[in-house]
């Protein structure tokens, strides 16, 4: 009796698998696709093609500590005797 119940589990989760990777599962994928197409067209809408956008920068300049000290460009000499 114990075997015909195994047997009958078998069957059963083979038929489940089966159906949700026919049918289940696409589904899902789809709606997952068709989400992320979506948000990438509101993105691709946001900003029409040849518009061009310029951001710029805050106008602050750059603020040198004065406790770190003078910038200075060393250049190599040659000790030639």
């Amino acid at each position: 009796m114990g075997f015909l119940y195994f047997i009958l589990a078998l069957l059963l989760i083979s038929l489940f698998f089966r159906l949700f990777f026919k049918y289940i599962l696409p589904f899902i994928l789809l709606r997952y696709i068709k989400k992320k197409q979506n948000q990438q067209d509101q993105y691709n809408n946001a900003q029409k093609e040849g518009e061009i956008k310029i951001e710029n920068k805050s106008d602050k300049k750059a603020h040198l500590d004065p406790e770190v000290g003078e910038y200075v460009d060393f250049e190599d000499v040659d000790d030639d005797k």
